[in-house]
Formats: structure tokens, sequence, C-alpha cells
């Protein structure tokens, strides 16, 4: 008897370990899988700098209660420094684990105006936004101008986080990262 329960426990151990790198490696097949459709759909996730945060916060000049919508919201660095200056969040994100990761930064931080929501931004209303935050790929940008054209309400502001909408000018820039207003 004595003998049987290395054995079993060998058994135990290995089954234990060929289930956590099932688990991971299925964990990464779904984070590259959504990283793929992000690519196609906007921009991949590559976090924002702390710096650059500063100056898109900087730029949108948020009043409390304002709505903040950060289209790939990614890891939610961005709404993160938006709740502290009183803003309500909401993030978009397509890839699930980024959403779960992001969930659990804002609870840890302690951030309670905050939704993250995992969809496709393009489906999402941006009728009722005050500031929309976005970064995404250039050729998206004209895309997006359309549909915040469309959408939003005159007034409002769009900070992009390195590339320029074609054809808007900026109201203010900071380096790279710009301010529009909506007409």
């Amino acid at each position: 008897m004595s003998s049987i329960l290395p054995v079993f426990w060998s058994i135990v151990g290995h089954i234990a370990l060929a289930l956590f790198f099932i688990v991971l490696f299925l964990l990464l097949g779904v984070y590259f899988i959504y990283t793929l459709i992000a690519i196609f759909r906007g921009a991949a996730y590559v976090p924002t700098t702390h710096a650059r945060v500063a100056r898109l916060m900087d730029l949108a000049v948020i009043s409390p209660g304002e709505k903040l919508l950060d289209l790939g919201s990614g890891d939610g660095r961005i709404l993160l420094a938006a709740a502290k200056r009183g803003a309500v969040c909401i993030g978009i994100e397509i890839n699930p684990l980024l959403c779960i990761y992001s969930r659990l930064r804002m609870k840890f931080f302690g951030a309670k105006n905050v939704t993250i929501s995992q969809a496709n931004f393009w489906d999402v209303s941006l009728a009722d936004v005050d500031i929309l935050t976005v970064y995404l790929i250039p050729g998206r940008m004209g895309q997006l101008k359309e549909k915040v054209f469309a959408e939003m309400k005159s007034g409002s502001r769009v900070v992009t986080g390195v590339y320029p909408f074609p054809d808007w000018q900026p109201e203010k820039r900071e380096g790279d990262v710009c301010l529009f207003r909506v007409p």
C-alpha cells in the first residue's frame, strides 16, 4: 500500500501539470485569436504609456460627471485616469481576456464609475458620449470619423492617442495626441 501512494501522487501531479498547460494554451489561443480580430477591426492592443495617458487627460479637460468612452480600452489605464478625474467611464474592448484583466484592475484600484464591455466598438452607439478616446490604425480613422459625425452630438470631444483623423484639423495638439471637437 505504501508503494502505491508515491505512484498515485506522481500521476496526479502529471495530470495537474498537463491540465495547467492545456488551460494556458487555450487562454493564449483565445488571446491571439482576438488580437487578430482586433487588428482587422481597428488596432491591436498596445499599452499606452503613462505620459501619453496624462496628455490625453490634459487635452480632454474632463469635468466631473461627463461620460467618457474609450474605444479599444485594453488594460483600462485610460479609464482609470479618467475615473480619477470624475468621469463616468465606459470601456469597449473586443478581447475578453483584456476585459477580465481591466475589470480586475478597476476593482483593485477602487474605480467605481467604470464599466467595461466586451464588444466590437463599431457596433456601439456614440450618441450620449461627451468625450471619446481612441487609438486606431490610420486606415480606420476615416471610417471612425464618419461614425463620430453621424452619432456624436455637437461640441463633444474626441481625443486621439497617436493617429489623427484625415481631413479634420485638431483643436489642440500635444505631440501626437490630438483633441478634436465635433462640429
